[in-house]
């Protein structure tokens, strides 16, 4: 497959490094100081992810050249000159070039310099990036220019100057945090890396189902979307992660986590369970969960909601091995409890969220009203989680609560509290007002609950979304009606199309009976996907993908979608 660098970074499984195609529109302050093309980023976690531009050269100066890759190599060729670049494990690429020099540059901030260590190897210090890079040259040579100021150098530039003999180049380029990786014996295999760097990808790639056309392309889109996305531990990760990208958001999101575990269930469980598992890692003595983790931080300020039951009633729990599954279990509960008991300021028996963003609707329309809001899919998805732990409860043989009445005496709360026979509301905790100037999906999301939602209310539901107009598009359900005066084509929560709510939806819809609607929804997401790729969300009408352009959890909804009801 030819990877598409206009939207997805080349990288390595386990690896925090990325290289791709960086232009001003989307990377403004990255490419500020030595201008677009292409990078060797770090997604640590910490400081800049800029590092090290990559162009090359001839004595005239700077040839033109255009990128390329599949998942075995990165090739950037222009006219006269050629540079090949691959990861050779996790913290090591390897570079070869033919016909032309390579120019390395970072632009320096305070304190950050370069320096040459011996006659093949230098050092480059991204201080604000908390990393360091060694690069070592095997063939051809070395040529630094750093001048340095008062704490730090004043620009930082190698050029690796092809052999005169041979016309190559060839280096390897290495991160690490604190000591220097040591200098190997034994001149580096460029295209048996590759071939086990590509290889690696096949691999991972074959035990998930095949695709009907016009879907198998997208298929290997987005597996490789998945796979370049997995990083090895390391600080505030404790398990293998997948980022939910490697362009600008790379972190684990609590939701986002538990929706690429369902994908990844269907040829890799064990990467499955570890992103079930991310988050639950770092859960509170309370139950709270952290809103992202990233190696360098956990941010508590917000938190997701509660959805890894509805990952284990698709099939989660199967993977479990006994031990995962009481984990599993008492980290659940203990979830629950915490939305039941400490997120419910007006003891009305309806938990409540404090933030749009604890729900991952962040400016959703309905929560204008203004902090904290009763949303009905807390309690749809902690119904769901209540007859997840019953199930679970049983496998473990355990009973020491009724898991089914605690579940029908939340649902009865629910629809005595926010539905009124025609629709489910939103409130305000205490002063149960709402915001009522605009019309949102968000109020539709009990259809999670699937068969467990009073049929008429069900039916009554999904007829509403079949009009026409509203939220139904040709790419599937906007976040926002059309018709609504907040509609806006690029507004996150207002307008496009989201891929984990049309997942979540068609798996609730389906379940409650409705097949033919969540084939429709599901092959006008997939779509949408075939012309327009794995952006965060998309232009509700259009189909254009915004934002983020290769998010993994849209190719998680993707391929859960594509595998089930196409």
């Amino acid at each position: 497959m030819t990877i598409p660098l206009d939207s997805c970074m080349f990288s390595a499984p386990g690896s925090y490094l990325a290289l791709g195609l960086l232009d001003r529109g989307r990377y403004p302050e990255e490419t500020a100081s030595l201008g677009e093309g292409v990078y060797l980023r770090q997604l640590y976690g910490a400081g800049r992810r800029s590092c090290l531009k990559f162009t090359l050269r001839r004595e005239e100066g700077e040839i033109a050249a255009l990128p390329s890759a599949t998942p075995g190599a990165f090739t950037l060729a222009g006219e006269s000159g050629r540079l090949r670049m691959t990861f050779d494990g996790v913290h090591r690429l390897q570079a070869e070039s033919a016909g032309c020099s390579v120019r390395l540059q970072m632009a320096p901030v305070m304190y950050e310099y370069a320096a040459r260590l011996d006659s093949r190897r230098f050092l480059f210090n991204s201080s604000a990036s908390r990393i360091q890079f060694l690069i070592t040259v095997w063939e051809g040579e070395g040529v630094l220019t750093a001048p340095y100021g008062e704490a730090g150098c004043t620009s930082m530039t190698l050029d690796v100057l092809a052999d005169d003999a041979s016309g190559r180049a060839l280096f390897t380029l290495e991160d690490f945090e604190a000591v220097a990786p040591a200098c190997e014996a034994g001149r580096p295999d460029f295209d048996a890396c590759a071939s086990r760097l590509a290889a690696a990808f096949d691999r991972f790639a074959a035990p998930f189902p095949s695709l009907p056309e016009p879907f198998q392309a997208a298929r290997e889109e987005a597996l490789y979307t998945l796979f370049s996305c997995i990083v090895e531990p390391r600080g505030h990760l404790t398990r293998r992660a997948v980022l939910m990208s490697k362009n600008w958001m790379p972190n684990v999101w609590t939701w986002d986590s538990v929706i690429n575990s369902m994908a990844l269930l269907l040829g890799d469980p064990i990467l499955a369970k570890e992103q079930f598992f991310a988050s639950l890692d770092h859960q509170t003595p309370e139950g709270l969960l952290p809103d992202y983790i990233n190696p360098a931080e956990v941010m508590w300020n917000f938190t997701k909601p509660p959805i890894h039951g509805i990952a284990a009633l698709h099939g989660m729990m199967d993977a479990f091995t006994p031990a995962e599954l009481a984990e599993a279990y008492e980290k659940m509960q203990r979830q629950t409890d915490y939305w039941l008991a400490y997120m419910d300021s007006d003891h009305d028996g309806i938990p409540q969220y404090n933030h749009g963003n604890d729900c991952g609707w962040d400016n959703c329309t309905p929560f204008r009203v203004g902090p904290p809001v009763e949303g009905p899919d807390l309690c749809a998805y902690i119904i769901l989680q209540l007859y997840a732990l019953e199930q679970m409860a049983v496998r473990l043989g355990r009973s020491e609560r009724d898991w089914r009445a605690e579940a029908s005496e939340l649902l009865r709360r629910l629809l005595s509290h926010s539905y009124d026979g025609k629709a489910f509301h939103v409130y305000q905790s205490g002063t149960h007002r709402e915001f009522t100037g605009g019309d949102s999906l968000y109020p539709f999301m009990p259809l999670v609950l699937g068969r467990y939602l009073p049929p008429e209310i069900f039916a009554h539901l999904t007829q509403e979304l079949k009009e026409p107009g509203r939220f139904l598009t040709p790419v599937g359900l906007a976040s926002e009606s059309l018709k609504s005066p907040f509609y806006e084509e690029d507004s996150y929560w207002r307008g496009p199309v989201w891929p984990s709510v049309m997942m979540l939806l068609i798996q609730g819809i389906a379940d409650g009976g409705d097949t033919a609607f969540s084939r429709d929804l599901a092959a006008r997401f997939c779509r949408c996907i075939l012309k327009n790729g794995f952006a965060e969300n998309f232009q509700a009408t259009t189909g254009k993908g915004l934002r983020d352009p290769a998010h993994t959890w849209t190719a998680a909804a993707f391929l859960v979608l594509a595998c089930r009801y196409l």
